[in-house]
């Protein structure tokens, strides 16, 4: 069974952005325990210096619906809530990408899907 993880980053290399401020998103693709990138989603960040953007928020949930996992740095318990009520889980990790998408394939993957 393959599905999607979506990455919080801004360098491509570690989990690196706050889900409301993440400007983009690297989707990679997991089939058999193994991760390919698919493609980068810019996103407008929902959050800024005042608080969050409700429509900006939900632009961001909508842009990762296709995904199963979202690794991010940090998330607010709304949004995580949202997405795990579209059957998204949130993780939070600081980590390298190798190394959290290592933690998704032995922790998570067979658990929860």
């Amino acid at each position: 069974m393959s599905y999607k993880v979506a990455i919080a980053t801004s360098d491509g290399k570690s989990v690196n952005q706050h889900f409301g401020k993440a400007t983009q998103f690297a989707i990679y693709e997991a089939e058999d325990k193994k991760f390919d990138l698919l493609e980068i989603r810019e996103n407008n960040p929902a959050c800024g210096d005042n608080g969050h953007q409700e429509d900006a928020m939900n632009h961001s949930i909508n842009l990762l619906l296709d995904c199963k996992i979202v690794l991010i740095s940090m998330i607010g318990v709304g949004p995580d809530q949202v997405l795990f009520d579209k059957g998204i889980l949130s993780y939070e990790t600081s980590d390298s990408i190798e190394n959290a998408l290592q933690y998704v394939s032995s922790n998570i993957e067979g658990k929860y899907f």
